[in-house]
């Protein structure tokens, strides 16, 4: 197995790659999920609460998979990553659900579906 030290850069990248995508996705989500109640969005169905609970244990793992590393503990690494297989698991399932559990009364709104099912591919 081939070893290398991290630079000052990678040590430094990809926590900030990683914080930031959860602070845009956290941004992006808050007014309709995260402060919800503030905003005065609708209600949501229970399984969009599992899919939301479920991508955001996933961005959680992300985040400490990298302090993980940084931190040297690659056996928790390791474990943490098998771990994430039930996550990414139920993160699709629920995803599916909450994909054609919306209403899509029109044509045009029908016409938009693949979208969300193909990125979840």
């Amino acid at each position: 197995m081939h070893t290398r030290t991290a630079s000052v850069i990678d040590r430094t990248f990809f926590p900030l790659i990683g914080l930031t995508a959860c602070a845009v996705i956290a941004a992006g989500f808050a007014p309709t999920y995260y402060l919800g109640h503030w905003f005065h969005a609708p209600p949501l169905k229970a399984t969009v609460h599992v899919h939301a609970a479920a991508f955001t244990a996933w961005l959680i793992l992300l985040l400490s998979q990298m302090v993980l590393i940084r931190a040297g503990k690659f056996r928790w690494h390791r474990a943490a990553g098998k771990a994430a297989v039930g996550l990414v698991v139920l993160m699709v399932v629920t995803g599916y659900i909450v994909i054609f559990g919306k209403p899509r009364p029109t044509p045009f709104t029908r016409a938009f579906i693949f979208t969300p099912i193909l990125s979840l591919v």
